[in-house]
């Protein structure tokens, strides 16, 4: 049960923007007992109690009561130069797979707490945006403070490695993102985006997990006569070697995309629109730090081909 409600007014000549927002909510979970296996099948015949079986969890109830609270200005220093300045107290409540999750993967358990308390966090952004007539500059620093953030904990299970979801004491991120775009006609520009990110356990002083490298694209996007258009670009990653504890060094790599969207089709009683593309065209052999694949699976995917329809209502 959520309520949530926003104001938002303009002052000093309609120069400055201010948007003021709050949220409270009252989110209760209940489970059942949880038992592994819940049952087995022999010959046909079922049965809810087979040897071996354990209990991963007891029925029980939890609640949480959160609320958060958001400020944001924008100020025009001049029709084209505008400042930016958000701030908020936000929460999280664990979801239902984060409490009750239970993967075996052999030489390695994943568990879940149903007891997980909710993340809380304080979160400061500053930006600045510049809109001429040929280009577009919007550049933003942010730092994000988290208090019990859920994280998984290297430990035991029953004897057996795990990792165990646990919230941790205090946990910061903290990093800038920026974006170029460059008109260099009508219907043709060039863009360059680039963003990083650093995230620390502040109760251990340790990297966080799940943690991206500094990465940058740059993209081209050329018109097709009256077919469409074509957009070009190439992602570039750094190497991430703040790791956390069960991570591995994740080399540093590039790829390249290209992909054609049609002008407007029309179709029926509504208009549509193509989308073509070639992802990794190079064929690529590289791994995503953030990929969470399991068993022999390590590698993105190769050269891919995609297409697709957009319908506009």
């Amino acid at each position: 049960l959520g309520f949530y409600g926003s104001y938002e007014m303009q002052i000093f000549q309609d120069r400055l923007q201010v948007t003021l927002g709050g949220r409270g909510d009252q989110i209760s979970v209940q489970n059942d007992v949880g038992l592994n296996p819940l049952y087995e099948v022999t010959d046909g015949v079922r049965n809810d109690t087979p040897a071996g079986q354990k209990v991963l969890w007891q029925s029980r109830k939890a609640s949480d009561r959160s609320w958060s609270l958001n400020l944001g200005l924008l100020y025009h220093l001049s029709p084209k130069l505008g400042l930016t300045l958000n701030g908020a107290r936000a929460f999280r409540s664990p979801f239902l797979e984060e409490r009750y999750q239970y993967i075996d993967l052999g030489s390695l358990v994943r568990v879940g707490d149903p007891d997980l308390q909710p993340e809380k966090a304080r979160f400061i952004d500053a930006g600045l945006r510049f809109q001429g007539q040929r280009i577009i500059v919007s550049t933003n620093i942010f730092l994000n403070q988290l208090y019990d953030m859920v994280a998984e904990i290297p430990g035991t299970y029953e004897d057996r490695k795990a990792l165990l979801k646990t919230n941790i004491g205090k946990a910061q991120l903290y990093g800038w993102e920026m974006r170029t775009d460059l008109r260099l006609s009508a219907a043709s520009s060039l863009y360059l985006s680039s963003t990083w990110i650093k995230g620390e356990d502040i109760w251990l002083d340790k990297p966080l997990p799940q943690i991206p490298p500094f990465s940058g694209t740059l993209g081209l996007v050329l018109p097709v006569g009256r077919l469409g258009s074509l957009d070009m670009q190439a992602t570039f990653f750094a190497d991430q070697e703040r790791l956390a504890a069960g991570e591995i060094r994740t080399p540093g790599y590039g790829v390249c995309d290209l992909y054609f969207n049609s002008a407007t089709v029309p179709f029926l009683s509504v208009n549509g629109r193509f989308l073509l593309g070639m992802e990794n065209i190079v064929n690529r052999s590289y791994r995503n730090h953030l990929a969470t694949n399991r068993g022999l699976v390590v590698q993105e995917p190769g050269r891919n081909v995609i297409a697709g329809w957009a319908m506009d209502f």
